[in-house]
């Protein structure tokens, strides 16, 4: 089983894989209503979570943030701004499964969109045209505003394939595992998130 994940503050999309077949989609949305930043990334985190102790991944697949060179004055704060968020993002993320006894696999967009489309180039509504096609005829299909559900799709094959060669004879120890927790007790996925507050 493996989770792809797509970061956002606004929107977060997750794919889970079964067998390397996509068999649920889900948005994780917040607003500024919600609260500030962190309350934000914490209710994430915490959806994030659940999900993970649901389907109990052998990988998830996170796909890595990545920041424009282009942008300059109030749209380069901006864009600072927004790594940050996408970084303490991943973070919470990356922490939260690898105590689930899940890899934590770092995918790079251009590698997200080479396993999706075939080529690292390409539009968002390109995307969503190539999930959509692939997509089993038992699942919706990806409407065009959830490119990001469509870009979790392609973290979590790239994710799946970067797991497996890593396990093989001649990519030996190359993941980063923190020993998993015992969740024979239950799972109180907002323990995790007070428990990184506080460390």
């Amino acid at each position: 089983m493996t989770i792809g994940i797509d970061p956002g503050l606004a929107n977060t999309g997750v794919c889970v894989l079964d067998g390397g077949k996509p068999v649920e989609f889900e948005t994780i949305t917040t607003k500024p209503a919600d609260g500030d930043v962190t309350r934000r990334i914490d209710l994430i985190a915490q959806r994030l979570a659940r999900v993970m102790c649901e389907h109990k991944p052998d990988v998830v697949a996170i796909e890595a943030p990545y920041v424009g060179t282009w942008k300059r004055g109030k749209e380069l704060a901006s864009t600072a701004s927004n790594a940050m968020h996408l970084a303490e993002i991943v973070r919470q993320l990356s922490v939260i499964a690898s105590k689930f006894g899940s890899e934590v696999v770092m995918v790079k967009p251009i590698d997200g969109f080479r396993a999706l489309t075939g080529s690292g180039s390409g539009n968002k509504a390109r995307h969503v045209q190539m999930a959509n096609l692939l997509m089993p005829p038992h699942l919706p299909k990806l409407r065009k505003t959830q490119n990001h559900l469509a870009d979790a799709l392609g973290v979590a094959w790239r994710g799946e394939q970067k797991y497996r060669l890593e396990k093989s004879e001649l990519h030996k120890g190359g993941l980063f595992r923190i020993p998993p927790v015992d969740t024979t007790g239950g799972v109180d996925p907002a323990d995790y998130v007070a428990e990184m507050r506080e460390g």
